[in-house]
């Protein structure tokens, strides 16, 4: 008996600190995961397969908007529960965020990896939404910039978390739109005169159909760039695919009056809108063409039939601007113009145009 004693008070302490450490380790995996949804899904499932015929939307900070802004949107949980309610009743199944700085930081990252494991749950994609209008001219200031956004705001945010999850972004979006620099830029020594205007609009001054055209090279080189980048970084979505790759474009880059593409001095094929949209298919995962200020379904999808030819159709996308065009009322009639655009019809030549609304804040301030 006097043997048994201390191996039983021994065997007592011994369990008594391994109750005491699993407390403890316990403590810790509450304190991680008190950063993650309130009802994260089961960890066996994966994050949802979203069509990419699904209807998108853009969001952005708003200049920290207190409800409708990207930041109040992944601080606040009516606000992010607002969002996800208005987007089901939408049928938008894909969210192109731009959220600044903001996953770069502690606590900022793990609000923006708890929204995106919000959407993946609720069966949305998760977009990060990324770029300048300056972001296409070669050099560390310009396309060298983006690379370090790319950098800091993706691949690091998704290094922070290990290897794939439901809180990665699924697809890089780039809104990278030349035609939106409005001032002189320098970028690795040369100066870029603004955005040159069109040859075809009777009050251009100095139009310039050349020089359009080579920066649309340019815009395929960052797109290159970019998509070497990630591969050479190993950077996967949440199913631990390659992370796709999705641009914004202007609808007229095929024009031949507005841009010059034979006289630019192009390398083939890009001297011509048909061989910069074929080699542009094979870089990037989607494009979304700006097709507003129409009114008419018809001539909407007349403005998207050529790069449909030229690209894997289902790759092309077109976009609604409720925020700024005017000639409809209500969320309602753009939902249903949205449906006339992107309703499948079997058995027809119409295959349906994706579309995608511009943006969230615009959506919301009009009336239902």
């Amino acid at each position: 008996m006097k043997m048994i004693a201390p191996k039983l008070i021994a065997l007592l302490f011994s369990y008594v600190a391994t109750l005491c450490d699993g407390h403890k380790r316990l403590g810790e995996i509450k304190e991680h995961d008190s950063t993650l949804p309130r009802h994260p899904p089961p960890p066996y499932r994966s994050p949802p397969r979203v069509s990419v015929g699904a209807r998108g939307i853009w969001a952005y900070q708003h200049g920290g908007h207190a409800t409708l802004g990207t930041h109040a949107i992944v601080e606040n949980y009516t606000s992010r529960t607002t969002a996800i309610d208005a987007m089901n009743e939408w049928s938008v199944r894909r969210f192109y965020g731009s959220y600044g700085n903001l996953q770069t930081s502690s606590p900022g990252r793990n609000k923006v990896a708890r929204w995106n494991q919000h959407l993946h749950y609720n069966g949305f994609s998760t977009q990060l939404l990324l770029g300048e209008p300056h972001h296409h001219f070669p050099g560390p200031e310009c396309r060298g910039a983006l690379l370090d956004q790319i950098q800091t705001r993706l691949i690091d945010f998704h290094s922070s978390f290990g290897f794939g999850g439901r809180h990665f972004f699924d697809t890089l979006h780039l809104n990278v739109e030349p035609q939106g620099q409005n001032d002189a830029v320098t970028c690795d020594g040369i100066e870029y005169p603004p955005w040159p205007c069109s040859p075809s609009d009777p009050d251009c001054e100095d139009p310039d159909g050349p020089e359009r055209a080579r920066r649309f090279y340019m815009l395929y080189q960052m797109a290159k760039d970019v998509r070497n980048y990630l591969d050479w970084a190993g950077v996967v979505g949440p199913n631990g695919a390659r992370m796709r790759l999705e641009m914004d474009l202007a609808f007229w880059i095929d024009s031949s009056t507005s841009i010059h593409w034979e006289d630019s001095g192009n390398p083939e094929p890009f001297n011509s809108p048909e061989g910069w949209y074929t080699e542009l298919d094979l870089i990037v995962d989607g494009v979304t063409l700006m097709t507003y200020h129409e009114e008419d379904v018809e001539d909407i999808k007349a403005r998207a039939s050529q790069e449909r030819e030229w690209m894997s159709r289902r790759k092309v996308r077109v976009a609604l601007n409720p925020a700024y065009d005017d000639f409809l009322d209500s969320r309602g009639e753009w939902v249903d113009m949205a449906i006339e655009l992107d309703t499948f019809e079997y058995g027809s030549d119409n295959p349906g145009y994706a579309v995608d609304l511009f943006h969230y804040k615009g959506m919301m301030e009009l009336p239902e």
